[in-house]
């Protein structure tokens, strides 16, 4: 799902954007054009569909169906790629701070010191993860950073590589559209949701109150929604 990209020589600049600190596997010194980009985008998206392919010849259920095998098996790979690109993270022991330092040389002599890779992190039990909450609070606070940051990496390169699978199972077809909902479905839906993910504002006033929201008051919103539709009559 990567582009593995060649070295240039070193007559090109290395300074690195924001969009290249941002995705570690891209050197952008090696796109030395818009057009060059645009192959480099391209060859990555044939990419894709290959992988997409590929692991759907292995697992007949992908894309509509994520098989907990498949999901280990593929976060397997982003682990590996995910600790290549993050490195090593070297820290050194102050007090009870864990202090960010490039190379364990440059932590002062004698204080302890630790490398928290990716592998690290995710290596650690739910237990042994739990318990450094009380045995080594800054490390926790670390570990517990590259675990979620792990997390959010692999569930995009999930959604990515089944999103091409996706595409090849619906090949051409183009995607059955919905009608608008008219004005008075769209009014109801406000207030009483579309019953899967939004409850509309039925939901809201509830929550707002649990949360302690001085403003939300369910009798009041009630008696307001009724009076509205006692208004409102077009049908």
């Amino acid at each position: 799902m990567f582009i593995k990209l060649e070295k240039e020589n070193a007559m090109q600049s290395k300074v690195k954007t924001p969009i290249a600190k941002a995705i570690p596997s891209l050197e952008v010194s090696s796109i030395v054009s818009l057009e060059d980009a645009g192959y480099k985008t391209a060859s990555n998206l044939d990419g894709n569909y290959s992988i997409a392919r590929f692991v759907m010849s292995q697992d007949s259920k992908f894309p509509n169906e994520i098989t907990e095998e498949t999901k280990r098996s593929l976060y397997v790979g982003f682990q590996r790629k995910n600790n290549e690109n993050v490195g090593n993270k070297y820290f050194y022991y102050s007090e009870t701070d864990l202090i960010p330092i490039k190379a364990l040389e440059d932590a002062p002599k004698g204080k302890p010191t630790i490398n928290v890779t990716v592998d690290y992190a995710l290596s650690l039990s739910t237990y042994d993860f739990g318990k450094l909450r009380e045995t080594d609070k800054a490390l926790h606070t670390v570990v517990k950073d590259r675990r979620e940051a792990f997390s959010k990496y692999a569930s995009e390169c999930l959604k990515s590589l089944a999103s091409c699978a996706n595409k090849i199972l619906n090949g051409d077809k183009p995607k059955e559209r919905k009608p608008n909902d008219n004005f008075r479905q769209a009014i109801e839906k406000i207030f009483n949701g579309d019953g899967v993910k939004n409850g509309g504002l039925d939901k809201k006033v509830k929550l707002s109150v649990s949360n302690g929201d001085v403003t939300a008051d369910e009798v009041m919103y009630r008696m307001a929604k009724e009076a509205f539709f006692k208004v409102y009559t077009k049908k």
